[in-house]
């Protein structure tokens, strides 16, 4: 993802705040380029951030595992540089979960979850999550320019329709 310093820290600046003042983020990405970018970036702020260290963080997606470790196959096979000791995608800090109900995970309380899928499909994780982070009052960051869909749901939910 190219993110210049100053977005990169006003992406992270906004998620601390966030989840300091008790509220859920909800990062909807395509996948899988978008998410493994986000999880690199979000698992190295998690890191860095000790603030963020309390709060959960997730990567919900129903190839989850599978995404992760396939890209972790081939960037190990195209890249002589890569070693066993890098562990190249190895998150300290997001869990991968590949149903909703993995999101109970943790201790309760805000937290961090980006989701595939931007355009939120009837009985996708993303629209499920979506209505949820939505109707609390949390913050929902988007990566890339929504579609008509999103605008609409976005607005109907604000509205009570």
């Amino acid at each position: 993802m190219a993110v210049s310093g100053r977005s990169k820290a006003n992406f992270e600046d906004s998620i601390t705040s966030a989840l300091t003042a008790q509220q859920s983020v909800m990062i909807p990405a395509l996948p899988p380029a978008r998410s493994l970018d986000l999880l690199i970036l979000l698992d190295n702020a998690f890191t860095t951030t000790p603030a963020l260290h309390p709060f959960p963080a997730f990567y919900l997606a129903k190839t989850a595992q599978k995404a992760v470790r396939a890209t972790r196959t081939m960037l190990e096979w195209l890249s002589q540089d890569i070693t066993l000791q890098d562990h190249p995608l190895d998150f300290k800090h997001i869990k991968l979960v590949t149903e909703y109900t993995g999101l109970a995970q943790g201790p309760l309380g805000p937290r961090l979850v980006i989701v595939d899928d931007l355009e939120m499909s009837l009985q996708s994780l993303s629209k499920q999550t979506f209505l949820d982070f939505n109707i609390t009052g949390n913050l929902i960051l988007f990566t890339s320019r929504s579609t008509p869909k999103i605008h609409f749901l976005c607005c109907c939910s604000r509205t009570g329709r």
